[in-house]
């Protein structure tokens, strides 16, 4: 019975030890458990995550030819976005165009490189878009705070008629016309027809039109996107209401 009651009271000793043990082994790996929870958390917030090496520097993806809506691709120098160029290949390759904007005076270049490579080149139709004088006087002057008014008048009644001599003999439906209120500015390429697109340049207050970003609309499916079809649409109702210049 003594022997029997030392190795109980030696097993219970044993057994409470045990317990001891265990219960120590589990708080100590609770705590282990938070501090890496804690270091975790405070690594994720004091790093801040790794971006790519090259930002804004990536090939253009093989799928752009799929995108229904692409932003226009602005070139900078210093910091500063350098105006818009028109490509002379667009010209080129589209029979239909219409172009919406102010002053119009780069198309002339563009028109002439395009017939001294070759002087048989015809287009279909061509539609030049320009401010009426008062929608230059009442709202567009604020993007031309460096040139008064009666000048941007000026600039625009030349470059019209510059137009109309270049483009009367080569283009089969030549129209010159003007709006009253600026949505914004923007050209299309034979937009009525799959493969077509339409660029968009909406204005910034106070900014020049030629450096405003823009975007570009695809009709690369079956059917227009509904965004592609609200511009086309904005053009066929603009064509009504727009005045013989």
């Amino acid at each position: 019975p003594a022997a029997a009651a030392t190795s109980s009271s030696s097993n219970a000793t044993w057994s409470s030890d045990v317990l001891s043990n265990h219960s120590h082994n589990i708080s100590s790996t609770i705590a282990e458990r938070r501090s890496t929870l804690t270091s975790v958390e405070s690594t994720q917030v004091a790093t801040p995550p790794q971006l790519p090496f090259l930002i804004g520097n990536h090939k253009t993806p093989v799928t752009k030819w799929y995108m229904k809506v692409k932003p226009t691709e602005m070139k900078a120098d210093s910091g500063r976005i350098k105006p818009k160029v028109l490509p002379q290949e667009l010209i080129r390759r589209h029979h239909q165009i219409a172009f919406i904007g102010i002053m119009h005076d780069n198309l002339s270049k563009a028109f002439v490189n395009i017939l001294a490579e070759n002087p048989q080149h015809r287009w279909d139709q061509v539609f030049v878009l320009f401010p009426s004088d008062s929608c230059l006087r009442n709202t567009l002057v604020q993007n031309y705070q460096m040139q008064p008014v009666e000048k941007l008048i000026e600039n625009k009644n030349a470059c019209r008629a510059s137009l109309h001599e270049l483009l009367s003999p080569v283009v089969r439906d030549l129209r010159f016309l003007t709006y009253d209120q600026l949505m914004h500015c923007g050209s299309y390429w034979d937009w009525r027809d799959p493969g077509g697109f339409i660029h968009v340049s909406p204005l910034t207050w106070g900014a020049n039109p030629k450096t405003c970003p823009a975007m570009n609309y695809y009709w690369n499916s079956k059917v227009p996107s509904p965004e592609y079809r609200v511009y086309r649409d904005g053009l066929g109702y603009l064509l009504k209401v727009a005045t013989p210049f």
